[in-house]
């Protein structure tokens, strides 16, 4: 897959690659040698032409003529590392001359990651770029997961966010109908007890004081009730000798996990620590 230095854009998927040299014929022997890898080739033929579609596209690797006409390759570097949108793309320059130290120097200096040799050998040319590229396409993986996991983690935040509205609503709309539906103080708190259980808690208390303000009942409920476990009782009268016991996981008053019991009247050797 390539594209020309006009812009013209090569099919969607893969990673983008731009090579920048002013020598036509070498841009058609680097991306004949690089058409290989299968990703998107874009050229250009001058600095000037290289910094025009770095704006307009994230690429993997920039391959990268030092001496070029005009703008060389130095300067270029040096302008795409100054925008904080491509400082991060890693930078090949190609060179004949290799052993330039000074130029080696100046480059590193700018954020090159390597230098080639020109004329290149082909191997490694493609193993070079090759590298950067599965990095890049490594990277744009772990993004795209991340994205995924995130809208996925908000759209079961914003599932359970409906579900709790819904049925809060469904619990009001019970609770109003249990205060209008009886005069009876004792049945209306039996019915409120256990409209709680299990929406706002596990288990659920409501006491009812009589006018000198002594405890006349207790209303329980709970949930999950083991049928095979000691007879347990949902009204505790004062003087009654019932107990029960139950390991609960939320109470209403606290929220936290907490052993909810009563021994009210109980044998010694029933009783619950």
């Amino acid at each position: 897959m390539s594209a020309n230095a006009l812009g013209q854009a090569p099919p969607a998927g893969g990673a983008d690659i731009l090579i920048v040299d002013d020598r036509p014929d070498k841009l058609l022997v680097y991306r004949t040698i690089l058409e290989d890898l299968g990703q998107n080739l874009y050229t250009a033929a001058s600095g000037e032409q290289a910094l025009k579609q770095v704006l307009e596209r994230d690429f993997a690797v920039i391959l990268l003529d030092v001496n070029m006409p005009g703008l060389n390759g130095l300067e270029t570097a040096a302008l795409i590392r100054n925008r904080s949108r491509s400082a991060h793309i890693p930078i090949i320059f190609i060179t004949a001359d290799f052993n330039d130290e000074h130029h080696m120097q100046k480059g590193y200096a700018l954020g090159a990651v390597d230098y080639i040799a020109s004329p290149v050998v082909p191997e490694i040319l493609q193993a070079k770029v090759k590298v950067f590229v599965d990095l890049f396409l490594l990277a744009q993986q772990a993004r795209r997961q991340a994205a995924e996991h995130l809208a996925l983690v908000e759209e079961r935040v914003a599932r359970a966010a409906a579900e709790h509205a819904t049925r809060r609503l469904a619990f009001l709309a019970q609770a109003s109908a249990a205060l209008g539906g009886s005069l009876d103080a004792a049945a209306i708190s039996g019915e409120l007890v256990r409209l709680c259980v299990p929406t706002l808690a596990d288990v659920d208390a409501l006491t009812l004081f009589d006018e000198q303000r002594d405890e006349a009942c207790t209303e329980v409920a709970w949930a999950g009730e083991d049928p095979t476990r000691a007879p347990l009782s949902r009204r505790v009268n004062g003087n009654a000798d019932v107990w029960y016991d139950l390991t609960v996981q939320r109470v209403r008053a606290s929220g936290k996990l907490q052993v909810f019991s009563n021994r009210a009247g109980m044998p010694a050797s029933k009783r619950i620590d």
